[in-house]
């Protein structure tokens, strides 16, 4: 699959093999799991709460799971910092405005749920690339996010402590 060490055009490229009549879903899957691979790594590090706090406390990336958990959790410890900027609008850090087409996004997103539960297995091609492609650009405007605001998610991991 994926390996930390990849970078983006790496992780991209793995992905777009998948878009083909026969392989659409698997392109989909993939392209979800990078999206909630890049999510994590930007809460993470640009979130002004200890490391070990995002990853253990329950209100935030230890029982996230879902489109609606990683938009809370976004909303709580990044749309929150007032050190970060949206570079496309300054005024609101909000995930649903740093992803740009939010409401589409959200529908296509749900192909990722219906292919791993099993019902909605088989998208024709041209239903799976407007999924796919929905969340290719969701991960491009967080990872561009992210870069315009000191961080490179293809990097380890900011550490945020807790004060002394």
């Amino acid at each position: 699959m994926f390996y930390v060490r990849d970078n983006y055009q790496d992780r991209r490229s793995m992905i777009l093999k998948f878009k083909n009549e026969q392989d659409i879903c698997i392109a989909i899957i993939l392209a979800a799991a990078d999206f909630e691979w890049t999510i994590r790594r930007i809460i993470l590090s640009l979130s002004q709460e200890p490391n070990t706090v995002v990853r253990k406390d329950k209100r935030y990336l230890r029982c996230c799971s879902g489109l609606g958990d990683y938009k809370s959790v976004w909303n709580l410890l990044i749309a929150k910092n007032p050190k970060l900027v949206n570079p496309d609008n300054p005024t609101d850090l909000e995930l649903q405005s740093v992803i740009k087409d939010w409401n589409s996004f959200k529908q296509m997103y749900k192909y990722r749920h219906g292919i791993v539960h099993g019902f909605k297995a088989n998208l024709n091609f041209d239903e799976g690339c407007k999924a796919l492609d929905s969340i290719l650009k969701a991960t491009d405007n967080i990872y561009n996010f992210s870069q315009a605001n000191g961080y490179d998610v293809f990097t380890k991991v900011k550490v945020v402590r807790k004060p002394r």
